[in-house]
């Protein structure tokens, strides 16, 4: 039985790897992508400008185009950037990913007829898991049931909601599954120091909620996104990835593996953009029993 466990469980580790390097060189190719056509967008204001600029355009129209040019710079500048940090950080972002994915979870929240999803992540052994407020509690409504789907499963568990932060904090929650199977996410900078601005990064979870999470056999299976820090200040982290959809609550990593913020919000007018929960924030919202598990002072 053991045998036949350990069997199981490699098998798994090595779908996760395999399934995170092909979205890894999928979102290199889109990123390669989005190059070529900043470069293109960039050569068509250059020649734009070069024709106003023998002719007798007004003053107007040259500062557009020259502001708009060095726009278009800047974004080829930055996807380019963005580009070779990935690539520099690629295989531990896919080594991070099968470490920590079988941890995050698909949550479905229930309030009355209607049905929300998002993703988070275990934090203990014992099943304490952090997912957004937004998520279980949709417009400050509380729900009549909340539901933990982890990766590469098919059952349903319960979950309570244990604590969330109020309207006016932070977008987050702390859930606690029952019968939970054990996994947790590797490591978590509760210290708030271990993310910096430029350096890559990796977003895991369910972009598109349960359409998008169930493979053939209805299991669930989570995507790896990666990306690079944008911004990072103690009130909120920026991830930029090359694709990204609605991954509220999902964790997201620095190449050392670390969970360093939680997913909240995107912008549809900016795909790839998110806005993240520093993790420090959450540490307020940990009941005593979660800090003892975790090793946090009280």
């Amino acid at each position: 039985m053991a045998l036949g466990e350990a069997q199981a469980r490699t098998t798994a580790l090595e779908a996760a790897l395999e399934r995170a390097e092909a979205s890894l060189s999928q979102q290199l190719a889109a990123g390669d992508s989005m190059r070529r056509q900043a470069q293109n967008e960039l050569q068509r204001l250059r020649g734009e400008l070069n024709r106003a600029s023998t002719a007798t355009a007004s003053s107007d129209l040259l500062d557009s185009l020259r502001n708009a040019v060095q726009a278009a710079e800047d974004r080829a500048t930055a996807i380019a950037a963005q580009l070779r940090t990935v690539r520099g950080g690629g295989a531990n972002l896919a080594a991070l990913a099968q470490a920590n994915q079988a941890a995050v979870g698909l949550v479905t929240a229930y309030v009355g007829p209607e049905i929300y999803d998002g993703s988070g992540f275990a934090i203990t052994p014992s099943g304490y898991f952090v997912t957004n407020r937004h998520v279980v509690m949709h417009r400050g409504r509380s729900p009549d049931s909340v539901f933990v789907t982890m990766a590469d499963q098919q059952r349903m568990r319960r979950a309570e909601v244990v604590r969330a932060a109020p309207a006016s904090g932070p977008d987050l929650a702390v859930l606690k599954i029952s019968g939970h199977d054990g996994s947790r996410v590797a490591s978590i900078d509760w210290s708030g120091s271990n993310a910096q601005q430029g350096e890559p990064a990796a977003l895991i979870g369910f972009p598109a909620g349960l359409g998008n999470a169930l493979d053939a056999t209805r299991t669930v299976r989570t995507t790896m996104t990666a990306g690079i820090f944008s911004k990072v200040t103690a009130d909120v982290i920026n991830f930029d990835g090359f694709t990204i959809g609605g991954s509220s609550g999902s964790p997201i990593f620095n190449s050392a593996g670390d969970v360093v913020a939680v997913h909240r919000a995107g912008l549809a007018e900016a795909t790839g953009l998110a806005f993240a929960v520093p993790v420090p924030k959450l540490v307020p919202l940990l009941p005593a029993a979660a800090k003892t598990e975790l090793g946090l002072g009280q």
